[in-house]
């Protein structure tokens, strides 16, 4: 998508994303595999890569025995860990919701509430950025999928 955001709260992480542009493909790995570990594997095949004009912006989110992990990897192999974190166009737009809005204790039903909020604040203000909302849990138990 053009704009798409992940923040972790108290009961996971929330991606959200809106569709003007999406691929609609995520790849899951096996439960073994360390949140941490996937996001170095990006940031070491980006870095490769440093220089040549690539401009990118990714987030990895999942649940391992950790917790919930949520790393942001740019276009050069730059790795960072955090707790909130928005790309794309309308990423500006979808920080000053998520700045507002986020707390860690939110419920399942508000952080789903805040990742929509930020998604169609960016819509409206970004004309890159459009379409239905998609959102998704990353919990203990799993992933959930919501579209709007």
């Amino acid at each position: 998508g053009t704009t798409t955001l992940a923040f972790k709260f108290q009961h996971g992480v929330i991606v959200a994303v809106d569709s003007r542009a999406s691929a609609g493909s995520h790849l899951a790995l096996t439960p073994s595999v360390l949140v941490s570990a996937a996001s170095k594997l990006l940031s070491n095949m980006m870095y490769q890569y440093r220089g040549m004009g690539l401009s990118m912006g990714s987030m990895i989110c999942g649940w391992d025995k950790k917790g919930p992990g949520l790393y942001y990897v740019d276009e050069n192999g730059t790795r960072l860990s955090g707790n909130m974190f928005s790309t794309g166009s309308g990423n500006t737009y979808a920080y000053g919701v998520m700045d507002s809005g986020h707390r860690y204790d939110l419920s399942i039903e508000e952080a789903y509430d805040l990742g929509r909020r930020a998604i169609v604040h960016a819509t409206h203000r970004d004309s890159y950025s459009g379409g239905v909302v998609n959102r998704v849990s990353i919990v203990a138990q799993g992933l959930a999928h919501r579209v709007l």
